[in-house]
This record gives structure tokens, sequence and C-alpha cells, in this order.
């Protein structure tokens, strides 16, 4: 157990955190960049099918799978928020969205904001905050 451990899970939760910060960063630097926005956040999916594939020990006790890949969205919480985001303070903003129900933050509300909402009003700075509960989500004590 502790081998497949150390030689699957835990290079995998690594490459998810990884992944999960360089599309934080994306969201950061490069606010008119939908091309790069998109690769990443498909990246850092890919790593976070491979961690899930098979969740146990910490991915299944922390719940990490319905906080980072609930579905469906729940795009009227996601609306809301980007409401809120038009307004807010980016502090404001990360604490709103880190109090939204799970179905308004995680991989599938960031899929929705950058292929469905990108040119709306609020859904870049939301897109930031929401990739900012993402890779605050504890997955494994790395």
């Amino acid at each position: 157990m502790l081998g497949g451990l150390q030689s699957h899970w835990l290079p995998r939760a690594h490459a998810f955190a990884q992944t999960a910060s360089a599309l934080h960063q994306t969201l950061r630097t490069t606010p008119a960049d939908l091309t790069a926005q998109r690769a990443a956040w498909v990246r850092c999916m890919l790593a976070w099918e491979q961690l899930a594939a098979v969740p146990a020990g910490a991915l299944l006790e922390r719940r990490s799978a319905r906080t980072l890949d609930f579905w469906p969205t729940r795009t009227a919480q996601v609306q809301a928020l980007a409401q809120v985001a038009k307004d807010a303070s980016a502090e404001a903003l990360a604490a709103r969205v880190r109090a939204a129900g799970v179905g308004a933050k995680g991989l599938p509300a960031l899929e929705w904001l950058l292929w469905v909402q990108a040119t709306e009003p609020g859904a870049q700075a939301l897109a930031v905050a929401i990739s900012g509960c993402v890779i605050s989500q504890p997955v494994v004590g790395l």
C-alpha cells in the first residue's frame, strides 16, 4: 500500500498542486488571453482526473472530489457571484467565493466561466477568486 501511495498517488497530487497553482497564476497575470487561460484549465483538469481516478485516503476523507469537481455547476450561483465581482475588492470576492456552495466553485465552475461567460463583466475577477479556492483545497499533506 505504501509503495503504491508513493509511486502513484503522491506524484499525481504534486502534479495537480502545480497545475492548479499555474492555472491561478495564468488567470491572475493574463486577463486578456483566453487561449492561455483555457489551456491552463485543461492541464489542471487532466491532472485532477489522473489524481481522482480512484479516490482514496486523504482525497476521500476530505471530500476533495466533491469540492473540486462538483457537477452540475450551479450557474445561477456563479452568475450571482459574477455580479458581486463587478464591484467587490479581490479580498471581499474571495471571501464570498469561499462561503459559496460547492456548485459555484471548483473546476467545472471555472470551465463554465472560461468557455461560456468569459467576456461577461466580473467573469475574470471571479475566475481568479475561484482558482484561489481550487489551489487552497487540501488534497494531501504535501
